[in-house]
C-alpha cells in the first residue's frame, strides 16, 4: 500500500469516526432533554422588588425597569401554567410595574388577567383585585374601549357572581356601564350590544339600552344578529311604551330604502341617502306684446 493510499484510509477512516460521534452526540442529547423535561419541577418563586425599593433602585429609569420586570412576568406567568404551580407572584409582579409606570398599559390589562386565569381556581379577593388594576388603568387611559371591555367582563362574569346578592346590582351597574362604552367603540364580540343592554335594563337605565341597540343596528352585521337587534328594539320600544320619533323616522328611511336602493344594506343606505333626482328648469315664457326693435 502506498503512502498516498494510506492517507485517504486514514482520513476516510477519521470522517466516518467524526459521523458516529456526532450522530451519539446528538441521540445523547435528545435522551438527556427528555430526561430533564420529565423530572424538572417549577419552582413558584420569584424575586420581584416592592415598588419603592424598585423605585430607589432604578435611579430614575424607571422605564427600563418596567421593560425588565414585564420580560420576566411574563417568562414566570407562563413557567408556573407549564409547571401547574399557583402563579402567586403575579400581582407583585403587575403592582410593581404598575407603580414604577403608571402609564404601561399592558400592566394593568395582563395583571387583571393573569390574576384571575391560574391553576388555582379564582376567588372573590382575586377578582377584587383584577377589577381594582382595571380601574386604575381605567383612570389612567379614560377613553380606551379595550380597558372598558375587560373591566365590564370581569365585573360582570368574575366578580358579580362572587359578591352577595346585595351587593349584585351594584356591581351590575357599573358593568353596564362599560360594557356600553365597549359597545359603542366596536371593542369585543358582535353579541355584546345585546348583553349590554340587557345589563343597562337590569340597572333602570332603559333609554340607554334603546340607543345602545339602535347604534347597533346602524353598524354592519349579519342577518341573523341584526334580527336579533331588532327583535330587542321592539320589545325595549313596547317597555318604554311611548312614541319614539326616532323609530319612526328609521322605519321611514328604511321604507326609502327598499323602494329605491333594495340591494344596500341599512348601513350602507345611511351614507348614500335618498337619490336626488335634479329638474332642469324650464326655459322662460315671454308673455309681453311683441315689439318692434327695428
Amino acid at each position: 500500500m502506498t503512502e498516498a493510499s494510506s492517507a485517504r484510509l486514514t482520513a476516510l477512516a477519521f470522517a466516518l469516526a467524526s459521523v458516529a460521534l456526532v450522530g451519539a452526540e446528538l441521540r445523547l442529547r435528545r435522551d438527556l432533554n427528555r430526561t430533564f423535561e420529565s423530572r424538572r419541577r417549577v419552582l413558584d418563586a420569584a424575586e420581584v422588588p416592592k415598588p419603592l425599593v424598585a423605585r430607589l433602585a432604578t435611579l430614575g429609569h424607571t422605564e427600563w425597569a418596567t421593560d425588565l420586570l414585564w420580560v420576566n412576568a411574563i417568562v414566570y406567568y407562563g413557567e408556573t401554567l407549564l409547571g401547574s404551580t399557583t402563579s402567586n407572584y403575579v400581582r407583585h409582579y403587575a403592582v410593581t410595574m404598575q407603580a414604577l409606570d403608571p402609564d404601561f398599559r399592558p400592566a394593568y390589562l395582563w395583571g387583571a388577567m393573569a390574576t384571575m386565569y391560574r391553576i388555582t381556581q379564582p376567588t372573590r379577593a382575586d377578582a377584587e383585585d383584577a377589577v381594582a388594576m382595571l380601574t386604575e388603568g381605567h383612570r389612567r387611559f379614560p377613553h380606551d374601549a379595550e380597558i372598558d371591555y375587560n373591566l365590564a367582563s370581569t365585573m360582570a362574569f368574575e366578580l358579580g357572581p362572587r359578591v352577595t346578592d346585595a351587593e349584585r346590582p351594584a356591581v351590575r351597574a357599573r358593568a353596564a356601564e362599560h360594557m356600553r362604552r365597549a359597545a359603542l367603540a366596536g371593542v369585543g364580540p358582535a353579541w355584546l350590544p345585546l348583553t349590554a343592554s340587557a345589563f343597562l335594563v337590569s340597572a333602570g337605565r332603559l333609554d340607554a339600552a334603546v340607543d345602545l341597540v339602535r347604534d347597533a343596528l346602524l353598524r354592519p352585521v349579519d342577518g341573523a344578529l341584526r334580527a336579533e337587534l331588532q327583535q330587542r328594539l321592539d320589545v325595549l320600544l313596547r317597555r318604554r311604551g311611548r312614541e319614539d320619533p326616532i323609530e319612526d323616522a328609521m322605519a321611514g328611511i328604511n321604507s326609502e330604502r327598499l323602494d329605491t336602493f333594495p340591494y344596500l344594506t341599512p348601513p350602507m343606505y345611511t351614507f348614500v341617502g335618498t337619490p336626488v333626482i335634479p329638474r332642469v328648469p324650464e326655459p322662460p315664457r315671454f308673455t309681453g306684446p311683441l315689439r318692434d326693435h327695428r
